[in-house]
């Protein structure tokens, strides 16, 4: 018995097509196009060759081992570390964030940046 079964679609019009034994073409129940098992067969290790390409291209998109695990001196210096209110988890994010998400728990929380009476509504001037 087969390990694998597989499922073809016809090129014209995307039915199922069915493999009747001791025929050397398959012919769409649908359209009617008749295929030969060996084009057949020839398309779908192409479209799987550029599936496993396509695949292989978006892994290696999100491939990090050539960006280093350590912050660069002026990259740190620009970062600032924040404790979310609701959940206490630590939220980094740049200088320039006025206010932002916890992406955890989803609560709004403005960042460190601010001064505090801005955060709680006092002048701080006063």
């Amino acid at each position: 018995m087969a390990e694998t079964s597989v499922g073809y679609k016809c090129p014209n019009c995307s039915a199922p097509l069915t493999f009747l034994p001791g025929h050397d073409k398959v012919t769409c129940e649908y359209c009617g196009a008749e295929l030969e098992v060996k084009t057949i067969e020839e398309m779908y290790s192409a479209k799987e060759a550029a599936a496993a390409k396509a695949q292989a291209a978006k892994e290696a998109k999100w491939d990090t081992s050539a960006a280093g695990s350590e912050w660069e001196a002026d990259e740190a210096e620009q970062m600032k570390a924040f404790t979310c209110s609701s959940c206490g988890a630590q939220i980094v994010s740049d200088g320039n964030t006025m206010a932002t998400e916890c992406c955890y728990c989803g609560s709004q929380r403005a960042s460190c940046c601010c001064p505090q009476g801005i955060l709680q509504g006092k002048n701080p001037a006063a």
